[in-house]
């Protein structure tokens, strides 16, 4: 049934109004350089973490085919179990860092929703979760 428990109140309908307005108005050229610049200064930030065996690709493309770079992470010998760890540590603290996972022991990271002042803190975050998981079995 439709009806009244489906009724939308005037502070949602403004809500939405909002955000469709915020992304039609968006530039997406300019968001698409910020998203690469991101990718850039976590690649260059994570660089030392190949002497571990991870390795680093920028994608073009989500994984739902958007056209949202995004920073796939493998990890050494595609452990899964290790990148698992290191996910589950991201999502552990506060706040949560949200990444998915993806074939092969590959962690992938969307720059879309981060914040400038996040990036580095993300960045951080990923070092210490490599750092306190690697070697573990």
């Amino acid at each position: 049934k439709a009806g009244r428990p489906v009724k939308v109140g005037k502070e949602e309908l403004a809500g939405i109004l909002a955000a469709v307005q915020g992304a039609v108005a968006a530039d997406f050229n300019t968001s698409h350089a910020r998203w690469c610049d991101i990718i850039a200064t976590w690649i260059e930030a994570l660089s030392p973490l190949a002497v571990k065996g991870f390795t680093f690709t920028k994608t073009e493309h989500s994984h739902s085919g958007q056209p949202v770079p995004r920073l796939l992470i493998s990890v050494p010998e595609n452990d899964r179990t290790l990148r698992d760890r290191i996910i589950d540590q991201l999502w552990s603290r506060s706040p949560r860092i949200a990444v998915l996972p993806e074939l092969n022991g590959t962690i992938a990271l969307n720059p879309q929703a981060v914040r400038d002042h996040e990036v580095l803190e993300i960045t951080r975050a990923l070092e210490e979760a490599v750092e306190s998981n690697i070697g573990k079995s």
